[in-house]
């Protein structure tokens, strides 16, 4: 049994660096047992050739793998070299087989032609809207009223101008059914300056049921009670249409007209200030202001003022006949005879009355020692 044992023990150790020596006997046991010992030498080259065939079937595996496979698999073409571009020279392109179907050349971009920008058509703007009517010229106020002496021209009646009002139709001399202006603003100017007080009212009164914040109407409809003395509801009507414009010249000069009427000089030569800082050259604003200035006792003040006036408008027979009333009271003859002439040359229809009060004027200060 040992000796079975020890042929066992070799059987597994064969596989081992070093073999345990063969005897005979063990051997002769082992070929009881139906084993036949291998020779030496003999199980290392079988196994040798066994890996080399099986190395040899698996090459032959993949050549054919290979060869089968070969046209389906993609050919990485390097991309072409950027035309005009700088740097290093673009690689050469890899070789394609015989197989492969040639890359098709990419076509190169079609150029888009920009159509030529023409000139665009003119536009023509839109018209544009008119703007209101000036509200009303400023009055002038030649002669405010006073204790009249019997040289002096004309009472407290006609102390002031006409209000010269701007309209949008031509002023019409008599009343005409067929030519008559047909929208509110137009109808209360037309009786305005015409005379007809309650007509002109009652189409001031329609604007202003429309549009309370027409200034235009309220400066206008302060003129009407202006005119007919009614200072109260002028003064009313002004402050208003001063309320909804602060900046209008006119307005402050028409208010300042009104005060000074009602006999507070000091509050009107703020307005007429106010009006002169709005409209530096308005002439009608310094006739005024010399008239308040007059009335509170500075008649060289307003002398000055008034030459002021004449620099503006050299030819205005207001400025010259007032400054001849101021160079009349302070008895400065000769000046006052002087303004007066200039007066008769420059006045209008509008002056007839005071034209002949002057005339009278003259000859009393003419036929003076």
């Amino acid at each position: 049994m040992s000796q079975l044992f020890e042929s066992l023990r070799r059987g597994r150790q064969s596989r081992g660096a070093i073999a345990p020596p063969r005897t005979a006997q063990g051997d002769a046991v082992l070929a009881t047992l139906g084993y036949v010992p291998p020779r030496r030498g003999r199980g290392q080259r079988s196994r040798r050739a066994y890996g080399l065939l099986a190395a040899g079937a698996l090459g032959a595996v993949v050549v054919g793998w290979n060869l089968t496979h070969r046209e389906t698999r993609p050919i990485p073409v390097a991309p072409p070299p950027l035309a005009g571009s700088s740097g290093a020279a673009a690689a050469p392109p890899q070789s394609v087989p015989a197989a492969a179907a040639p890359a098709r050349p990419i076509p190169p971009p079609v150029a888009i032609q920009t159509p030529a920008a023409s000139a665009p058509a003119a536009v023509a703007a839109p018209p544009r809207p008119s703007l209101p009517p000036p509200a009303v010229q400023t009055p002038r106020v030649s002669a405010p009223s006073s204790p009249a002496a019997s040289a002096r021209p004309e009472a407290a009646g006609a102390a002031r101008q006409p209000a010269a009002l701007t309209a949008p139709t031509p002023l019409l001399s008599a009343p005409r059914a067929a030519t008559r202006p047909a929208s509110d603003l137009d109808l209360a100017l037309y009786y305005h300056r015409l005379g007809d007080f309650e007509n002109a009212l009652q189409h001031y009164r329609a604007l202003l049921s429309v549009n309370e914040l027409d200034a235009q109407a309220h400066n206008n409809l302060g003129l009407l009670y202006q005119d007919r003395n009614l200072l109260d509801e002028s003064a009313h009507e002004l402050q208003r249409a001063l309320v909804i414009e602060p900046r209008n010249a006119g307005t402050h000069n028409n208010y300042g007209v009104t005060l000074l009427k009602q006999g507070r000089p000091d509050e009107a030569m703020v307005e007429f200030g106010a009006a002169l800082k709005l409209s530096p050259r308005s002439v009608d604003a310094r006739i005024n202001m010399a008239l308040a200035q007059r009335d509170t006792g500075q008649p060289g003040l307003a002398a000055e003022t008034l030459l002021g006036a004449l620099a503006v408008e050299p030819r205005n027979a207001a400025a010259h006949y007032n400054l001849a009333q101021v160079y009349d009271r302070t008895d400065q003859a000769a000046r006052a005879v002087e303004h007066y002439r200039s007066f008769l040359a420059y006045a209008g229809a509008e002056y007839t009355s005071r034209a002949a009060a002057a005339r009278a004027r003259i000859g009393e200060l003419t036929r003076q020692p």
